[in-house]
């Protein structure tokens, strides 16, 4: 969980992005994109992940691709519950995208919100 806190820090932070290669892109894409790669395991686990409609973003997919399939992949794995349950949402205030993670598991964090600056 440390290193993908660190990542989404880094991805949040950074100066050394290059901010013009950003595109606006639907968050609800790159979520499906992350869903995909963990098809199998979703399936596996009858795992249910249920998102609120994501806005368009200014930022890079692959970013948010990567931190879609790390929450989900760790709200899975580490559940023992019977169904797996993921709920995603997301709300932008003040020009900042903040997306909401909650998971029935057993982690320290049930609750993980993530804050985003629009460039």
């Amino acid at each position: 969980m440390n290193e993908l806190i660190e990542g989404v820090l880094k991805i949040s932070k950074s100066d050394k992005i290059d901010y013009e290669i950003f595109k606006s892109i639907n968050l609800n894409q790159a979520l499906q994109k992350a869903i995909s790669n963990f098809n199998q395991e979703i399936g596996y686990r009858n795992a249910e992940i249920n998102t609120s409609q994501l806005p368009h973003y200014k930022c890079r997919e692959a970013d948010f691709v990567l931190v879609f399939q790390n929450l989900i992949e760790n709200g899975i794995k580490y559940n023992k519950s019977t169904i797996p349950i993921i709920e995603i949402e997301s709300k932008i205030l003040n020009d900042n995208l903040y997306i909401k993670f909650t998971d029935n598991g057993i982690g320290l964090i049930t609750n993980f919100k993530i804050r985003f600056l629009n460039f």
